[in-house]
C-alpha cells in the first residue's frame, strides 16, 4: 500500500464536498455510498474475469470503474484501472490480481474516510 492509498479518501471527499458546495446538500455522501457499492460489485466482477482469464469482461469493468474513479476525484484508482486494462490485454493475470488487491486497498481507504465524515 502506497502514501498515495492512505491519503485517497481524504482526497475523494474532499472533491465530492466541492462538488456538494455548488448544488445539493448530502451530495458527497450520496455519491460516495454508490461510488462505494458499484465499486464493490465491479472488483467481485474483476476477481471471477482475472480467475476466468476473461480479457473482455475485466476489460470492460476496468473501463468503467476508470470512468467512476475520474468521476469522484479517485486519481490513482482510476490510473489502477487503466493498467489493469492494459495488464489484460497483456495476458497478465498475476499482475491483474495484484491491483485487485491494491483496488481493495484504496476503497477500504475511500469507506474509512466516508465513515469519518458522517
Amino acid at each position: 500500500m502506497t502514501d498515495d492509498t492512505y491519503d485517497l479518501g481524504a482526497r475523494v471527499m474532499a472533491h465530492l464536498r466541492t462538488l456538494e458546495a455548488s448544488g445539493t446538500p448530502g451530495l458527497a455522501a450520496q455519491v460516495a455510498d454508490m461510488f462505494l457499492r458499484d465499486t464493490r460489485a465491479r472488483l467481485s466482477v474483476m476477481r471471477e474475469a482475472i480467475a476466468a482469464c476473461d480479457v473482455e469482461t475485466l476489460r470492460r469493468v476496468a473501463h468503467t470503474l476508470q470512468g467512476s474513479a475520474a468521476m469522484v476525484g479517485a486519481a490513482s484508482v482510476a490510473a489502477r484501472c487503466t493498467e489493469m486494462s492494459r495488464s489484460a490485454g497483456a495476458g497478465s493475470f498475476d499482475r491483474c490480481e495484484t491491483l485487485v488487491t491494491e483496488l481493495d486497498a484504496a476503497l477500504a481507504a475511500i469507506e474509512r474516510a466516508v465513515a469519518s465524515a458522517d
